[in-house]
């Protein structure tokens, strides 16, 4: 009877520790996911104000500009630092982020542009090319489930996105030619 007793609560003791630890694996994916979807919200905010931006445009102040410029480099940077520290072993992700990276430096180069007075036709312009490779970004990232794909899917999905990318500048070009030299053909 010691004996039965013993395994007994052997027993209960080792189902309420698996019971703990799969609490805490669910909980840890639940954050996980719930990062990406911070992740997501970033890079949709970004987004959606370049578009308010884009259709605004002409009626703006600089300062106002410069503010949504501003918001929009602030969120894809937040989504950037975000998804680094999600997966900060994972090359395939390092590249996403870098990705990210290059894209909250294009409003940057449009503030610049802004303040030294270049023309606001190519300013616009410049900003529409950039809001649809964002719209592009923003679809891969929403139709993809990036927290449960594999690194051969990211390679997959940065491969086709990188050659649909339409804004041209030197960090842009950049990484497009560190990309093709580093996948394997």
């Amino acid at each position: 009877m010691r004996k039965g007793t013993f395994i007994t609560i052997v027993l209960i003791l080792s189902l309420i520790v698996n019971v703990v630890l799969f609490i805490q694996l669910f909980s840890r994916n639940e954050e996980r996911l719930a990062h990406f979807e911070e992740v997501h919200n970033g890079i949709r905010y970004a987004s959606e104000l370049g578009d308010i931006l884009n259709r605004g445009y002409s009626e703006l102040s600089l300062d106002k500009k410069v503010e949504y410029l501003t918001a929009i480099h602030w969120s894809l940077t937040l989504s950037a630092w975000t998804l680094e520290d999600l997966e900060p072993d994972s090359k395939e992700y390092r590249n996403f982020t870098s990705l990210l990276i290059v894209y909250r430096e294009i409003p940057t180069e449009l503030k610049d542009q802004l303040r030294d007075e270049i023309e606001d036709k190519i300013v616009s312009n410049l900003l529409s090319i950039w809001l649809q490779d964002m719209d592009r970004i923003n679809d891969s990232f929403q139709h993809f489930e990036l927290p449960d794909s594999s690194d051969k899917e990211i390679q997959r999905l940065l491969d086709a996105l990188i050659d649909e990318l339409e804004y041209e500048n030197e960090l842009l070009e950049e990484y497009k030619q560190i990309w093709n030299s580093n996948t394997p053909s």
